[in-house]
């Protein structure tokens, strides 16, 4: 059967009609895909930097509070060595200098090879060179006098000190009775400790005590 020219169907108009509207909505979706999946990529990226940051701000936590067992280990050495005449010397291998180095920076200091490398305990609880955590001690302790190998009180010997008293019977610090107390002339010192953990992880901590 022919069809006259120029006559236009209505159900091939509504085809075509919905053949186009299928066509936007899809180019529609695929964008809204591409735009979901790039939002989805950068919330992990935003998760990945988020948890990296924490965990980098507990691993520096935890090397500043292991500086501390650095510190009280040069104490401890430092008291050992207060009844005698060793501290005038410099000892390297304890990490001791008998004198200050105005230069000194905890930053660019040659750690490995001037200071004290402090043993701890690893997790089974063994004598280790790094603790549980990984964190590696170290301490160097400076006199603050300015002529190393020196005594305190030479005369050409200029340190910063303080005076102490000992002796002296009982009750008063300044003591009375038959006994007087002597002064005694007491170099600061100062004790700088490194540790070093994960991820190249340093935290620095300073004390100064006589």
């Amino acid at each position: 059967m022919n069809r006259p020219r120029g006559v236009i169907r209505p159900d091939l108009i509504a085809a075509g009609a919905i053949n186009k509207q299928s066509g936007v909505v899809l180019f529609i979706a695929l964008i809204m895909l591409v735009a979901m999946t790039m939002a989805g990529l950068a919330l992990m990226r935003g998760i990945g930097s988020g948890l990296g940051i924490t965990s980098n701000l507990s691993f520096k936590q935890i090397a500043t509070a292991q500086t501390d067992f650095g510190i009280e280990n040069a104490r401890t050495w430092l008291i050992t060595q207060a009844a005698s005449a060793a501290l005038n010397s410099s000892h390297t291998a304890s990490g001791y200098i008998s004198s200050w180095d105005p230069a000194f920076s905890p930053t660019t200091y040659n750690w490995e090879a001037n200071s004290l490398q402090v043993n701890t305990v690893d997790c089974a609880g063994n004598a280790s060179t790094t603790d549980c955590n990984g964190n590696e001690v170290r301490i160097v302790i400076h006199r603050l006098c300015e002529t190393a190998n020196l005594a305190v009180d030479a005369a050409t010997q200029k340190c910063v000190t303080v005076k102490t008293k000992s002796g002296g019977s009982h009750g008063s610090d300044f003591g009375y009775g038959s006994s007087n107390l002597s002064e005694q002339l007491q170099a600061y010192y100062r004790i700088t400790a490194r540790v070093r953990g994960p991820r190249n992880t340093i935290s620095y901590s300073q004390v100064i005590l006589y």
